[in-house]
């Protein structure tokens, strides 16, 4: 693995690069239950729209494609994007990285989870940027590596299908078995994943702070 930080991109060449190109992917991992927010967070709101309605206006203009993996497809159809189910039930995210790549018709994918309603374009660019001549770019917030808002190549569902066979479910297993690019980002905001319901009341009153600027 090696560590760049995101200063070192180049943000209008991202843009450039990425925009002449559009032939990437967006993998949304809705996953299951959301035990610990006590409904289905990825129809959550801020601002009127969902989060994952957010999150697909985000990269809607940056990906030629946009995948939903999730444990009820039914739950999602009527957003008008194709949903595909785990190749590997029960596996954890890993299992919906698996699942998405394969799916994926272009080489890099940017996954995210579907709990991340501030999601920035740039940052994706950046990622999709920093993941050339890698089979990964992730970024690095606080010191911690983040695989669930990350970019991979199509040939990492190989390597994903080799963890989960031997039973090492980590994400962050994942990415240390992979070239990884990891990108160390300053700004954390566009990271912001949201759990409970007392996270997504905390981001709604600082969103509204924001916007009162």
């Amino acid at each position: 693995m090696e560590l760049t930080s995101e200063n070192n991109l180049g943000i209008q060449n991202c843009l450039d690069e990425v925009e002449r190109s559009s032939k990437v992917t967006a993998i949304i991992l809705a996953g299951g239950n959301s035990a610990r927010f006590k409904t289905n967070k990825a129809f959550a709101q801020i601002e009127g729209k969902s989060f994952i309605q957010r999150i697909i206006e985000i990269v809607r203009p940056i990906c030629s494609e946009i995948l939903i993996v999730a444990t009820k497809p039914e739950d999602y159809l009527s957003l008008g994007y194709p949903v595909i189910t785990d190749v590997f039930p029960n596996a954890g995210p890993i299992a919906g990285i698996h699942a998405g790549l394969m799916a994926a018709a272009n080489e890099y994918s940017f996954v995210t989870a579907c709990d991340m309603p501030f999601l920035s374009a740039n940052v994706i660019n950046q990622l999709f940027f920093a993941a050339v001549g890698y089979q990964a770019a992730v970024p690095i917030i606080a010191g911690k590596s983040e695989p669930l808002r990350a970019v991979y190549s199509r040939d990492c569902a190989k390597t994903a299908e080799v963890q989960i066979k031997k039973n090492s479910l980590s994400a962050r297993d994942l990415i240390d078995a992979l070239h990884t690019n990891l990108i160390d980002f300053a700004n954390q905001e566009s990271f912001t994943n949201i759990n409970t319901v007392a996270e997504l009341d905390f981001a709604l009153k600082v969103n509204k702070e924001r916007c009162n600027k």
